[in-house]
């Protein structure tokens, strides 16, 4: 218990001192960009370690050296890019409906497609995504989502209705689910976007219009995040049927990106606060906005390197002074006993986690009870490999007072109590 609350504690001082007292450093600034309100700049990666910035006026920037030097690579206005298998680029135009595919790094482009309807209309792609069986799907403002089967060449338009149509972001998590936004709505497709059912409406504070999802993302252990318009984070254990939001310390903000880096730290870019980072899945958040230029309205990315990067309205692209690593190795390396740790935060409301650690194969069983020994939650019923793990108790429907949860292997027995305070 004591070593669980001293990592708390101390995680990010360690954090300070591993990166030194500049964590962000500045990669260049390949254009004058201004804000813009649908906040559609971007960060892609290719396999080769290219760069490529895609400002919010639509203009895309190519670094070939680690963001020492910059490059415009297209002449067209894009709404939306992303590099798909082979290192193709597509992207699309502002205002036409027209899809451009780019086989040589961005050097020259050939249109694919153009969303339209029956009557002529034009309709813009707000998001491209990968599916898990290789699909391609973009999410269109006013014409729900397409789909390619061939790397983006060509396209099969309409037929995939999200709620009103008018999908603003689209995100597919590992197990291979697609959810996609539309205003405060959030809709899920378990076939790599043939289907869609409304997983949720998000919460909001009472007023009359709840606030709109800006981002959509998720954990190393599958929860769903989504960033809204002015109400922070929120964050689903059950596929978006229910909430909690995930506010300590970024109350009130407008959330433009979240990412979950290699080491399961959860990252947000925020409107008017920069960036903050998260060590215990969106519990709690701290600041993280040394070396920033103007740190209001940050997006900020998660590279293939190991390496977290911003950006900011006025052009600049900013990068980690080190890589992401697991700075916490006692953390990480192999248990030799089962350990059950206390919850943290403790007390709550109405989010905590659970860390425990088992030293090989076991059936594990940990559930939550009230103070009269009824079981009022189950959070882990199922064999685990030796290891770490943390798991999130959302006590979104409990009410106040103290429960306990047990762990329960083939040899090891533990209880601990928790304080639910709303």
């Amino acid at each position: 218990m004591k070593k669980s609350f001293l990592l708390c504690l101390l995680f990010p001082l360690i954090f300070s001192t591993v990166y030194g007292q500049t964590f962000w450093q500045v990669l260049g600034r390949p254009a004058d960009s201004t804000y813009a309100y649908n906040h559609d700049q971007s960060l892609e990666f290719n396999s080769l370690g290219y760069i490529y910035f895609h400002t919010e006026s639509g203009q895309l920037f190519l670094s070939t050296d680690e963001g020492g030097t910059w490059r415009q690579t297209s002449d067209k206005s894009f709404t939306t890019i992303k590099i798909v298998s082979n290192d193709r680029i597509i992207g699309g135009r502002n205002g036409t409906g027209e899809i451009y595919n780019s086989d040589d790094y961005g050097q020259h482009w050939y249109l694919s497609g153009t969303f339209s309807d029956y009557l002529g209309g034009t309709y813009d792609c707000t998001r491209f995504v990968t599916c898990k069986n290789g699909d391609l799907l973009a999410g269109t403002w006013g014409e729900g989502v397409h789909r390619s089967t061939d790397n983006g060449s060509s396209w099969f338009v309409g037929g995939y209705d999200v709620g009103d149509d008018y999908v603003y972001r689209i995100n597919v998590r590992d197990d291979g689910v697609v959810f996609a936004s539309e205003d405060d709505y959030l809709y899920s497709s378990s076939n790599n976007g043939s289907n869609w059912s409304t997983a949720s409406r998000i919460p909001g504070n009472g007023s009359l219009q709840n606030p709109a999802i800006t981002c959509i993302s998720f954990s190393k252990n599958n929860y769903v995040y989504v960033g809204t318009s002015n109400e922070g984070i929120l964050m689903s254990t059950d596929n978006g049927k229910t909430w909690s939001p995930l506010n300590k310390g970024i109350e009130n903000q407008a959330v433009w990106s979240i990412v979950t880096d290699s080491t399961g730290s959860i990252w947000a870019g925020t409107d008017s606060g920069g960036v903050f980072y998260s060590t215990d899945l969106g519990s709690t958040w701290s600041r993280r906005n040394d070396g920033i230029v103007n740190p209001i309205s940050v997006d900020v990315f998660s590279g293939p390197d190991n390496y977290l990067y911003a950006v900011n309205p006025k052009g600049y692209v900013f990068r980690s002074s080190n890589k992401i690593t697991d700075i916490t190795k006692e953390k990480s390396s192999m248990p030799k006993n089962f350990t059950l740790s206390q919850n943290y935060p403790n007390p709550f409301n109405p989010i905590t986690t659970i860390d425990y650690s088992i030293p090989k194969s076991s059936f594990v069983s940990l559930k939550v009870y009230d103070a009269l020994g009824r079981e009022v939650a189950t959070l882990v019923n199922e064999e685990k490999s030796p290891g770490n793990y943390s798991v999130v108790l959302n006590a979104s429907q409990l009410s106040s007072g103290i429960y306990y949860y047990r762990i329960r292997t083939g040899s090891f027995t533990e209880v601990k109590k928790l304080c639910l305070i709303k």
